[in-house]
């Protein structure tokens, strides 16, 4: 899983067409001296989280890509940047 993916979570069955955008792993340290804790951070298209935010994290193991989004840059030949994003679902 890489920022830009599409992701859903894994058998979900109150909201099994929920998508959002994978944004990237976010990694928490134990105040207590233990083990930090790596998790997901998702921008959901059709909710927000609790606190109001688009984005939240939800645990790795529980979210699933449904489709995988990579960017190409290239020049033209006037020596202009260009981008092309292309998508397939996984």
């Amino acid at each position: 899983m890489k920022p830009g993916d599409l992701v859903k979570r894994r058998d979900d069955l109150y909201r099994p067409h929920e998508v959002g955008l994978f944004v990237g792993l976010r990694t928490f340290t134990n105040g207590k001296g233990g083990s930090s804790y790596t998790c997901a951070e998702v921008m959901w298209f059709n909710n927000a989280a609790p606190n109001g935010d688009r984005v939240s994290t939800i645990q790795t193991n529980l979210i699933e890509v449904v489709q995988v989004c990579e960017t190409d840059e290239s020049e033209t030949s006037s020596g202009e940047s260009k981008s092309l994003t292309s998508c397939a679902a996984s």
